[in-house]
């Protein structure tokens, strides 16, 4: 993931908006890199306030991960007053005069993504679709399982590998832009709650024969740009089931798993040989020795030259 600074987006953008009604910076804020505009952002605050009404530069799909607060959303005139909780989807299309307020007892947090118009008319253009199919509405505090599951995916990549550096290897935001604009702009979110979070996530994991393959795939194309719609075609599944059925077989996404191959490649290269630590970034598919050296340090817990130098 490439993280991005929120000074870069400019004073008037969606995240700049959220900021100024928050009174905080997101936690973090992050972007795909070859191949995704999505951005996103994590925000924890008590309370929220944007009295005038603003027109967002990006579509906001917003994710409560965590808590509950009494919030109330104007979105193009009409007033939604509702209780915010763990689970709870909203959509707020770009350009809609919008405001909004939140008030938590104790810290709530949000995951935001900020997608561009222009992602959404690539996907419609691609697609063959209709130029209004590019037109979402809004919809404010549903709860839907397909989202659920790709947010705590989100979460998970990031937790376990943004905080270590800007990681160009990235899968996640660049190979699911597709996949969640399609969702968003061709599925209609559902309200139900019956169902719990796990329930709804629950898919059979990949068949051993399959994984097989899949890992025979990785092992011959470490050093490439390894797609997601690849694996899934290997598999014979859609991109959402693959992601969910591997992550039940192997316990890690495919970008962590990809990664980790990388990494112990990486790790036999510099055990067994002498060639240049930028080459063997490169052979291992990192963007760059910076970094294919932050990744290295933070899961061996020696930089790439110490690590050589000790084996």
């Amino acid at each position: 993931m490439r993280t991005v600074q929120p000074s870069a987006l400019g004073a008037d953008s969606a995240c700049a908006i959220v900021a100024h009604s928050s009174a905080a910076a997101p936690e973090f804020l992050v972007g795909g890199n070859r191949h995704s505009s999505l951005l996103a952002a994590r925000w924890r605050r008590r309370k929220v306030r944007l009295a005038e009404p603003a027109r967002l530069s990006h579509h906001v799909l917003s994710y409560c991960a965590a808590g509950s607060g009494v919030c109330t959303i104007v979105a193009d005139g009409v007033r939604i007053d509702h209780m915010q909780q763990a689970g709870a989807l909203t959509y707020l299309p770009a350009g809609m005069p919008v405001q909004w307020t939140l008030d938590a007892s104790s810290e709530i947090v949000h995951i935001h993504l900020y997608l561009t118009d222009d992602a959404l008319d690539r996907y419609v253009g691609a697609h063959g679709l209709p130029q209004s199919a590019a037109s979402r509405p809004a919809f404010v505090a549903v709860h839907d399982p397909w989202f659920d599951g790709y947010f705590q995916l989100l979460l998970s990549e990031y937790e376990l590998y943004g905080r270590c550096g800007r990681l160009d290897d990235s899968l996640f935001l660049d190979q699911t832009e597709d996949l969640l604009i399609g969702r968003l702009l061709l599925e209609t979110p559902s309200t139900s709650t019956a169902t719990s979070p796990s329930a709804r996530r629950r898919v059979s994991p990949l068949r051993p024969t399959l994984l097989g393959r899949i890992n025979e795939y990785l092992l011959r194309n470490v050093g490439e740009d390894v797609r997601l719609r690849q694996l899934a075609a290997i598999a014979g599944v859609s991109v959402d089931h693959f992601v969910r059925a591997f992550r039940q077989a192997t316990g890690k996404t495919p970008h962590q798993y990809v990664l980790e191959l990388r990494l112990n490649r990486a790790r036999d290269l510099l055990s067994g040989g002498s060639a240049p630590i930028a080459r063997i970034a490169q052979d291992c598919g990192f963007s760059s020795p910076a970094h294919f050296s932050v990744a290295f340090h933070h899961h061996f817990g020696l930089p790439p030259s110490q690590f050589r130098r000790r084996h």
